[in-house]
């Protein structure tokens, strides 16, 4: 396996929340609004009897009759008490808050993740910077699958993630023979694997690997240029995150279960054994 390839390699960034920016309206103008109707004639009216007056006990209306009440702000729907304000943003936070610790951070830690493809050796399945969905949930109920992708930490180094594809299941050995990749099942029978999602093809692999119990053997769909299983050796199944279920970005290409397949259509023999 050429050094090079080691950087051409398929990985996957493990990210958070993608940031979404939000147009900003224009500012409101309904507290000048009030300012300018209602308490700015008041105040003027009432700093003009001070200097002429300054022993009369009323206020001046905005309508210019006289009241015996404080000259004060006069109260409307523009005009809502700050307490009320202040303890409606106080309840607005802590549901919001209570949303997030009991709701998104659990779907986030324990069902799934997104992550960020860099490399190309998913192509053409996935590309470069491809947004992913991975299902971390799935495999605690059933067993990972022939052909399902997977987001998985590389066993040589844990904080790596790399996506690869599900070749060989445990119990099973696989062969390659330039390229050509028939697996023997635990039960004996042999299937030459039909890959429709394979656009360049390895002629120049030849390796047979048996699988012990708990490890699978991954490759990715461009052969020539993936660093996988046919390298570093079987997957084992703690190393495993998730499916692959989603693909946020890009647009054009985002839906579910992308790089699904089937081997519905594949030869399979039995294999003899002579005595």
């Amino acid at each position: 396996m050429p050094a090079e390839l080691w950087r051409r390699t398929s990985t996957v960034r493990r990210v958070f929340a993608p940031v979404v920016r939000t147009s900003v309206s224009a500012p409101t103008r309904r507290g000048g609004d009030a300012y300018r109707n209602f308490a700015l004639p008041c105040l003027q009216k009432l700093a003009y009897k001070l200097r002429t007056r300054p022993r009369t006990n009323f206020s001046i209306l905005s309508n210019g009759e006289k009241s015996s009440a404080p000259c004060k702000l006069v109260r409307g729907k523009y005009n809502a008490p700050m307490s009320d304000t202040g303890k409606g943003l106080l309840k607005d936070l802590f549901t919001l808050a209570l949303l997030i610790v009991v709701v998104v951070i659990p779907i986030r830690v324990f069902v799934v993740s997104p992550f960020v493809v860099d490399g190309e050796s998913m192509h053409p399945t996935f590309e470069n910077l491809d947004y992913l969905i991975v299902d971390e949930l799935l495999y605690d109920f059933k067993a990972p699958a022939r052909g399902d992708v997977i987001v998985f930490r590389y066993p040589g180094n844990p904080s790596v993630f790399y996506i690869k594809r599900i070749i060989g299941l445990p119990g099973e050995t696989v062969s390659i023979n330039h390229g050509a990749v028939t697996i023997t099942t635990a039960d004996g029978q042999t299937i030459g694997l039909a890959e429709p999602y394979i656009v360049n093809e390895d002629a120049t692999y030849t390796k047979k690997v048996s699988l012990n119990p708990g490890e699978y053997f991954v490759m990715g769909d461009n052969r020539p240029n993936s660093s996988d299983s046919r390298v570093w050796g079987p997957l084992p199944k703690k190393d495993i995150i998730g499916r692959v279920d989603l693909r946020l970005l890009p647009v054009k290409e985002s839906g579910l279960f992308p790089g699904a397949t089937s081997y519905a259509s594949q030869a399979s023999t039995t294999e003899l054994v002579t005595p």
